[in-house]
């Protein structure tokens, strides 16, 4: 199973070495899966085989696609610095290069060289492209397009996955071969990398989507290439909304969602989030008014069941937890975390 992960980027440099960074470790190599002496499984930040045995991790490969519009913050200097620091494979065909990358690439934007692995099923792949776009979801349709994983995602430059996420997801996928589209819990963090709340997720529900907002985070979205081959894509003429719009027009279509109830990504704050701003709150306004929205009756009695629903998954209780990011700080590696009493709220 090949997963696909799309980076939009511009002029996030910074962030983007650690989103990079996230996705890069969740294929650990041979010497990750044998366990040196002396190494921890219960402590150590790197990735290991605490909760997955060595078949799991055999069984997916990561596909990582950052699609520039153009940067000028030194972001394509930098990725091509990567391609100059690792063993890779370009192809120059439509602007597109093509790296394997070994799986130590750190906050300092470098990586340490890796041997070719066994087969394609163990390894990760990352490709860049840089020219210009109309917005975010332009960009993350493109690289959609490309993509050849048999799951699908987009991470965000301020966003991370947690260890051995892509591990629980192709193991869910794998599963339950009814899902289409698979939501996890997330973080929401500082820039420091603090824990600030916790969103258990529950499955998105179409009016509640349309009437309310998107009760899900995208950094801990996860669908088969079968819904981007339905024809659904990210729509352009939306610039803050997108992702809603997009659910919503998943669960029209009628593909199956499902949660998978653990930490599998996080989401910074970092003082430029465009979910929260005018304009995002003018586009909603906009698509409930729409031709196709449910009357707008409707909107309280779907707020209180969504309500319901979270109270019945546990959503609203506070909660204790350990988890690992990559910071500016932490030298290429993650960075352990304690969080105690975590509540669910909205930071702000």
């Amino acid at each position: 199973m090949k997963i696909s992960i799309i980076t939009p980027s511009f002029n996030q440099a910074d962030w983007l070495r650690l989103a990079v960074a996230s996705v890069a470790d969740q294929v650990p190599v041979e010497e990750d899966v044998k366990m040196p002496k002396g190494r921890n499984a219960e402590t150590d930040t790197g990735s290991s085989i605490q909760d997955f045995n060595v078949s799991g991790f055999q069984d997916f490969s990561v596909e990582h696609l950052v699609m520039d519009g153009g940067s000028t913050d030194g972001t394509v200097s930098m990725l091509k610095a990567w391609e100059q620091k690792t063993d890779k494979k370009i192809h120059h065909s439509s602007g597109t290069d093509t790296l394997h990358l070994g799986k130590n690439l750190g906050a300092d934007a470098s990586c340490q060289r890796q041997p070719e692995p066994h087969a394609e099923m163990n390894g990760y792949f990352f490709h860049s492209v840089s020219e210009p776009d109309v917005g975010m979801y332009d960009a993350i349709n493109k690289g959609l397009n490309k993509a050849e994983g048999h799951i699908l995602a987009y991470l965000n430059c301020d966003e991370q996955y947690l260890p051995k996420t892509l591990a629980r997801v192709a193991r869910h996928f794998e599963s339950h071969p009814e899902t289409d589209l698979l939501f996890g819990d997330a973080l929401l963090v500082d820039e420091n990398g603090k824990a600030l709340s916790y969103r258990r997720m529950v499955r998105p529900d179409r009016w509640h989507t349309r009437l309310c907002h998107l009760s899900s985070l995208s950094c801990a979205m996860f669908f088969r290439r079968r819904v981007w081959e339905s024809g659904i894509r990210f729509p352009v003429e939306y610039r803050m909304i997108g992702d809603a719009v997009f659910v919503e027009r998943i669960l029209a279509m009628g593909f199956r969602a499902a949660v998978l109830p653990e930490a599998l990504a996080s989401f910074a704050f970092t003082g430029v989030n465009q979910g929260q701003s005018q304009r995002a709150r003018e586009e909603a306004g906009q698509w409930r008014r729409g031709p196709d929205a449910p009357p707008a009756w409707l909107m309280k009695p779907v707020s209180c069941l969504h309500r319901f629903r979270k109270l019945m998954a546990g959503a609203y209780a506070k909660r204790d937890l350990d988890y690992a990011l990559f910071t500016e700080r932490s030298a290429g590696k993650r960075q352990l975390f304690r969080a105690e009493g975590l509540g669910w709220n909205w930071p702000g």
